[in-house]
């Protein structure tokens, strides 16, 4: 067992998991992994705060959308918001749709410069097949992380 800390009843009900550094000298080596996330926890932790120590193979075995993970404290289990980890994924292909289309304007303005109107139409063409790949963005029939993660526009580059 690997013991972790996951803090929870956070303002942003988010829960984030703290994994001590087992290996480091200056921590009390007369303590359990168990009683050391504890003593953890107690200096740590802010006020009002609440956490519980659990072992770390009772995470989420898919770990791309951690900002998504959230704590049941009626299970007492960690577990992916998929409508957050929807808006993560979203941000991931809204990012690259961004660098993709600066990529094409510096070609287009490049083909200006040159006076190659071919290269700019193409440009042009190429912008606005990448415009219509987010229009056409839909994420909501993705139910599970690994669908989500695997979720990208074709002739998007990642």
């Amino acid at each position: 067992m690997v013991a972790v800390i996951v803090w929870h009843n956070l303002p942003d009900i988010l829960c984030k998991v703290t994994v001590p550094a087992y290996n480091d000298p200056s921590l009390r080596k007369n303590l359990t992994d168990v009683e050391l996330c504890h003593w953890i926890a107690s200096k740590d932790l802010p006020t009002g705060v609440s956490y519980t120590v659990m072992d770390s193979a009772d995470l989420p075995a898919f770990r791309d959308f951690r900002n998504a993970w959230r704590y049941d404290s009626a299970t007492k289990q960690v577990y992916t918001d998929i409508v957050e980890a929807r808006q993560i994924q979203t941000d991931r292909i809204r990012a690259a749709y961004d660098t993709e289309l600066r990529r094409l304007d510096a070609l287009y303005i490049e083909a200006l410069m040159k006076g190659n109107t071919v290269a700019q139409q193409s440009m042009a063409a190429k912008r606005q097949d990448v415009w219509g790949l987010l229009q056409t963005l839909d994420l909501s029939v993705y139910t599970t992380s690994e669908t989500l993660k695997a979720a990208w526009p074709p002739g998007l580059p990642r």
